[in-house]
């Protein structure tokens, strides 16, 4: 990718203009036009850039920076619109063809496509008064970590953004299987290790996290168990038996996970640190837990 300054830009289509072969009058005209243009983007643009290379590598580049603005976008429609609204946040368009990239909105039972099925008149407002009531849900520590820059993250940051992806992937699926595996991935990918039981770990963890009485975390650590069994039915043998309330519980757990996860974003740095601290819980450590805010 390279890139060229404002002077560099004026110098260039001057140069053109000298080549060109037309009169003086037409260079002049021509010339006041690119004299317009440098002035208008005076104080408001820094630098052109033209993409050298493959168009679709360069595609995918662009689409992985959004990818989090995008993400963030959908857990926000989660937080906020009701369940049965199902709102999906895409990017339209194609940086290959001349159509411009949007973002789009859509509704239920409706693929993110432009011009298709629109939820036309729906508005997700975002402003400061919506991000304050995200970090009163617990989320400050995720916007925090996605204002930072990729090498100032911690390993604990960078999991809570692949986290919050893997919500926002799950809401965007129709199909309630695909739900099942983004909701269940951004809980066990905490506890996720190799040569351990990752059932224990993740029921028991997220129980843990989730209630503080004994009988709530029970309830959690069976129908999270359950939970595990459908995403293992899912992905190994492609059946399983589950409905709507059932994935829209496990949504709920989900939920909570992140936005709990995220107050212990300044607590730890890796995610090994956070695993510690759970077997410490198992062994009896005090703890504070984020109570769960829905009926289990």
């Amino acid at each position: 990718m390279t890139t060229c300054e404002l002077p560099t830009f004026e110098k260039h289509f001057n140069d053109i203009i000298d080549t060109v072969q037309n009169d003086d009058e037409d260079k002049t005209r021509f010339r006041k036009y690119v004299d317009d243009i440098t002035d208008l983007l005076k104080n408001r643009a820094c630098a052109f850039v033209a993409v050298r290379g493959d168009a679709e590598r360069a595609q995918a580049d662009a689409l992985r920076d959004v990818e989090p603005v995008l993400d963030f976008l959908q857990l926000v429609a989660a937080v906020f619109e009701p369940s049965f609204k199902a709102i999906r946040i895409g990017v339209g368009g194609d940086l290959l063809t001349k159509q411009p990239a949007r973002l789009l909105i859509a509704a239920d039972k409706s693929f993110i496509q432009p011009r298709e099925n629109m939820l036309f008149g729906h508005r997700l407002e975002m402003n400061a008064g919506r991000l304050q009531q995200m970090r009163d849900r617990g989320f400050g520590p995720l916007i925090d970590a996605l204002n930072k820059p990729e090498v100032e993250r911690t390993e604990f940051e960078r999991y809570l953004i692949r986290s919050m992806h893997w919500v926002a992937d799950a809401e965007r699926q129709e199909r309630l299987e695909n739900r099942i595996t983004g909701y269940v991935t951004a809980i066990d990918m905490f506890f996720a290790t190799k040569g351990e039981p990752l059932t224990r770990d993740v029921t028991e963890g997220t129980a843990m996290l989730l209630a503080r009485d004994l009988a709530t975390r029970k309830n959690i650590m069976k129908r999270m168990a359950e939970f595990y069994e459908m995403r293992s039915g899912v992905s190994h043998a492609g059946t399983a038996t589950f409905d709507e309330v059932a994935v829209t519980r496990l949504k709920t757990y989900a939920m909570n996970f992140l936005a709990t996860v995220c107050g212990k974003a300044a607590q730890f740095k890796t995610k090994d640190e956070f695993r510690a601290w759970i077997a410490d819980r198992r062994l009896g450590a005090s703890d504070e837990t984020t109570a769960l805010t829905t009926n289990t």
